[in-house]
């Protein structure tokens, strides 16, 4: 193994140094990503699919929402209903999509089980799917077999 960069072991903990990102396509976003993802000690974390890190504005906003719902305060549905029609808005302009196509769900696996369901997919139909996939990514669609629907997994390499 090679000699550990300082991208893995910051000297200062809790800062990454901007110029890291220099000569990558994240270069233009390095004071963004050291802003919203201080280093909190040794080491670099890759388990994303279990457990991301939020950025700071994330938690930032989810304290907030969270301080509503302390008791005897509630949040009423109508702020609810704002929130969601703001996240639909913000992901549509994201993805390029209408906001009444977007989806909302706890989770991916959440997400994947849903769009399996509700999908029109017929008999004959199939879905495509990168080898290796998560299973929890891969289960609905082989449940639609049961109607005729076939999964295909592709080699990404």
């Amino acid at each position: 193994m090679g000699k550990v960069s300082a991208v893995a072991r910051p000297e200062k903990r809790g800062y990454v140094d901007p110029s890291v990102y220099d000569d990558t396509p994240l270069a233009s976003h390095a004071e963004l990503l050291a802003r919203e993802f201080p280093r909190r000690g040794e080491g670099v974390f890759l388990n994303t699919a279990a457990q991301g890190i939020l950025p700071q504005r994330t938690l930032a906003a989810m304290a907030e929402f969270e301080g509503g719902r302390q008791y005897p305060n509630r949040i009423d549905d109508d702020h609810l209903a704002e929130i969601e029609r703001i996240c639909r808005e913000r992901i549509a302009a994201l993805v390029g999509a209408p906001a009444r196509q977007v989806g909302l769900a706890t989770n991916t696996s959440d997400g994947i089980n849903i769009a399996a369901l509700h999908l029109p997919l017929e008999p004959g139909d199939c879905v495509l799917v990168p080898k290796g996939e998560f299973p929890a990514n891969i289960y609905p669609w082989l449940a639609l077999r049961r109607n005729g629907v076939e999964t295909v997994f592709l080699d990404t390499n």
